[in-house]
């Protein structure tokens, strides 16, 4: 009972070593916001959880996200000075926070990149019909400049192909890409066709693209319209760059059309072959 009542002594020669509290806030704001900005996108890609809810957590999470790599780099600045633990800590919270960070980021350079195309069609005097996309007040993107400096290939296209071929290749181009038809007009003789899908981006925002084909002089023309089925500010050149990539399908597809055909047509008009015993 004795010893346990002798001093304590105490190295004068050590120094306590601590761990920063910077780098403990960092990892744990970082812990909370990578997780929850997964599971919303997960929800909210599987329908659980509605396009509202999920911007309010992409907010919270990218301020978390922001406030988390903030905490690190100033971790770093006095762990290099002090010599204090927490390197370990301060990393985990750089680099998940960074991660959550990333749709913010991406949103922002976006932003910086292309004008808002939250409603763009290839023929403005005479878009096509929306179904979905109704209800918002929004202006149809009408910079021709603007346009063909950001989507030089986002333009009506005349092919020479029947409408109804055409019609089919724009509805196969279309499930390719996984868009869903909300509405289907086949072209007629004097009536043309119009295609309306609702598509998804890759965090799950609602679009609708509606295709309209109908006969033209050469063939059939084809004209184009996205916008996005919520309000929005700035929808960071989606729409613009989703039928731009479309249309460069579109494109391709039409041409081994057009290749396909003429051989077939140039086999059946070569003349028979005569065989002399």
């Amino acid at each position: 009972m004795a010893d346990l009542c002798l001093p304590v002594q105490i190295d004068p020669m050590r120094i306590p070593i601590r761990t920063s509290r910077l780098a403990k806030w960092s990892r744990r704001l970082a812990s909370f916001a990578f997780p929850v900005l997964v599971l919303a996108t997960i929800l909210h890609l599987l329908g659980g959880i509605d396009t509202d809810a999920y911007e309010i957590c992409l907010i919270i999470t990218s301020a978390l996200a922001l406030a988390a790599v903030l905490l690190a780099i100033a971790a770093y600045i006095r762990l290099w000075y002090t010599g204090d633990r927490g390197w370990g800590a301060a990393s985990v919270g750089l680099f998940a926070g960074a991660i959550a960070l990333a749709p913010a980021g991406y949103s922002a350079a976006m932003v910086a990149i292309y004008p808002s195309t939250a409603d763009i069609t290839t023929n403005v005097l005479n878009p096509p019909e929306l179904v979905l996309a109704t209800g918002h007040e929004r202006d149809i993107f009408a910079d021709t400049d603007d346009m063909i400096e950001h989507f030089p290939d986002l333009l009506s296209r005349t092919y020479q192909i029947p409408p109804e071929s055409l019609y089919e290749m724009a509805l196969g181009e279309g499930a390719r890409r996984g868009w869903d038809v909300a509405r289907e007009v086949s072209p007629g003789e004097e009536q043309p066709g119009q295609i309306n899908f609702e598509r998804r981006t890759a965090l799950g925002w609602p679009n609708e693209v509606a295709i309209r084909v109908g006969p033209s002089d050469l063939g059939s023309r084809m004209d184009l319209r996205a916008a996005s089925i919520r309000s929005l500010l700035h929808d960071l050149g989606d729409n613009g760059r989703t039928l731009e990539a479309f249309l460069v399908g579109l494109d391709e597809t039409a041409t081994t059309y057009l290749q396909e055909n003429v051989y077939i047509e140039e086999e059946e008009e070569a003349p028979a072959e005569v065989v002399v015993d």
